[in-house]
């Protein structure tokens, strides 16, 4: 936690003297979300968003919209960085597949975590995030 506050009060300061700084600002909205504090990391995502288009942004506030159980809002960006042909980032199909299961549709939450594990590199965290998932979506077998 110490590492973060000087962080941030060294973002801060930086802020400060540019206060459109896009990396600053993105270092410190990513600051408050690993802090718990996604409303307070949304106003500055959504200024971010007002000097560039940076599709990483727009992930990040997918995933705070879907740490405070705003999945209607994290469902409509993620649609916007669903790319029309397919071959998406992993982490937009993990995105999708989050907001598939909370709205009770594991078909869809297995079919964005199969197209996670096919776009995320395999092996590395998000691939195997993706398979213990779907094993925990795995139909129960019947007890014989």
């Amino acid at each position: 936690m110490g590492d973060l506050t000087n962080a941030m009060q060294l973002i801060e300061g930086q802020l400060t003297k540019t206060p459109e700084d896009v990396p600053g600002l993105n270092s410190k909205a990513m600051i408050l979300m690993q802090w718990g504090q996604y409303a307070t990391a949304l106003p500055i995502l959504d200024h971010i968003l007002t000097l560039t288009n940076l599709p990483a942004i727009r992930l990040n506030r997918v995933f705070a919209h879907i740490a405070l159980r705003d999945f209607a809002s994290a469902k409509s960006e993620l649609k916007t960085l669903e790319p029309p042909g397919r071959n998406s980032s992993g982490m937009v199909d993990w995105g999708l597949a989050v907001v598939a299961e909370h709205e009770f549709d594991t078909n869809a939450a297995r079919h964005y975590l199969q197209l996670c594990l096919s776009n995320a590199p395999p092996g590395g965290a998000l691939w195997q995030h993706a398979v213990a998932h779907l094993r925990e979506l795995e139909p129960a077998s019947p007890v014989k």
